[in-house]
């Protein structure tokens, strides 16, 4: 490309970055997408998705996630526990409203192609569990746009970083949780049709064939996993240094896939109204080849090949981040048990993980401390595939109980 030409478009790119960032703290009522079709395709993908809480959605979000704690499903076991009865797991708002979609500030692109976009990260902050009965509202805080400035010449893109702040809200008002979702995006001074080489972390991947021992010792697993469930951690028996129990998850399959947008609703639809999220935007679209027809450029998740894959993997149908995150949460959450609270938990999804990864989560103790008077302990996690490539690095705060307050509880 003429240096010229280059040189046009980084002032392009300049402008349109300065124009979006004069709405940074514009806040939306998302609820207000909610409703019979037509579906307002405006900012879909930052759009919220459900309102209403039950048993059946807490259920059918756990089978995306692949999650079998108690505490989530079982009425008579939940009502046991502290909190009286079901709840939902610390990621369900994804299940409302998304944190790894972002809102749509592409929308007028400077370049001739559109951006290329992918979920970078997600901050949570968990306020208070939320229960079958709950109806929940999202206010979204839009945070803005910043560029990572060391970026050499020879880069083949400039790199943004879109940020989003929700706050799902209960019926009776109160927060249940505030959550901050970025969007890496991509504007890049070829075409992607024309890229040679991946954009993203991870470069051109290979899919791992498991021998009988690998795919054998992960059903294993499976089978004796372990909860703590009733069984209380106090605070004063935790160690800095302590390793959780790890968790081996996979392969990941085009099931698993499916599965994980199932619950995450909103990412899924058919026929006409499939037609109508391509219409709105051919950007995301993919021309499928082999039978001319548009298809949902979602299809990189299910096909090789397919939509951006090339871009992403080298041609491999890729997972998501939030996937991952789910599994972090899992591990975290049959550590700390049924009288603890994840607090907060903060993660960036570095590369993504491809159809056949098989994942290891890890995590240990960082850290503990007393905080506003509870009794916290930090956590390092990290989710890396099975040629140890680190795809979900990050942190998390746990409130523990501690053993005063639990013999105050028992007076």
């Amino acid at each position: 490309m003429p240096e010229e030409s280059r040189a046009e478009m980084d002032n392009k790119i300049t402008e349109w970055y300065k124009t979006v960032n004069k709405k940074i703290g514009s806040v939306k009522d998302l609820s207000k997408f909610l409703g019979p079709y037509p579906i307002d395709f405006e900012d879909f993908y930052g759009q919220q998705m459900n309102e209403y809480v039950n048993t059946d959605s807490i259920r059918h979000f756990i089978a995306g996630s692949g999650d079998r704690n108690p505490l989530w499903w079982n009425e008579e076991y939940a009502k046991k526990s502290r909190w009286g009865g079901i709840i939902a797991p610390p990621m369900f708002t994804d299940w409302i409203c998304a944190p790894w979609t972002a809102r749509r500030v592409e929308s007028p692109s400077p370049m001739p192609w559109g951006f290329i976009g992918l979920p970078s990260g997600v901050k949570r902050e968990i306020l208070q569990p939320i229960r079958p009965g709950d109806k929940i509202k999202v206010h979204e805080k839009w945070l803005g746009l910043t560029e990572r400035q060391s970026r050499a010449e020879t880069r083949r893109f400039r790199l943004f970083f879109n940020t989003d702040q929700r706050t799902y809200i209960n019926q009776t008002g109160q927060p249940v949780a505030i959550v901050e979702g970025t969007w890496v995006i991509l504007a890049t001074y070829e075409r992607p049709s024309e890229a040679k080489e991946p954009l993203f972390a991870g470069g051109v991947r290979k899919r791992h064939k498991l021998t009988d021992k690998e795919r054998d010792a992960i059903g294993r697993g499976y089978d004796t996993e372990t909860r703590r469930g009733a069984n209380t951690l106090f605070w004063e028996d935790v160690n800095v240094g302590d390793e959780l129990k790890q968790l081996v998850a996979g392969p990941i399959s085009s099931w698993d896939v499916t599965a994980f947008f199932v619950a995450a609703p909103g990412r899924a639809m058919a026929f006409d109204m499939e037609w109508e999220r391509i219409k709105s935007d051919f950007n995301f679209a993919w021309l499928n080849p082999e039978v001319n027809a548009w298809f949902c450029g979602g299809e990189g998740h299910l096909h090789d090949g397919a939509s951006i894959t090339p871009l992403v993997t080298g041609g491999y149908a890729f997972a998501l981040g939030g996937h991952i995150e789910w599994l972090i949460s899992r591990v975290i959450c049959n550590w700390m048990g049924d009288d603890a609270v994840l607090k907060r938990c903060q993660v960036q999804f570095r590369a993504a993980p491809i159809r056949g990864d098989v994942i290891t989560v890890k995590a240990k103790v960082i850290g503990k401390s007393t905080e506003g008077g509870e009794h916290v302990v930090e956590l390092e996690v990290g989710a890396a595939n099975q040629d140890g490539l680190m795809l979900v690095p990050g942190t998390a705060t746990v409130r523990l109980l501690s053993r005063g307050e639990a013999k105050s509880k028992t007076k």
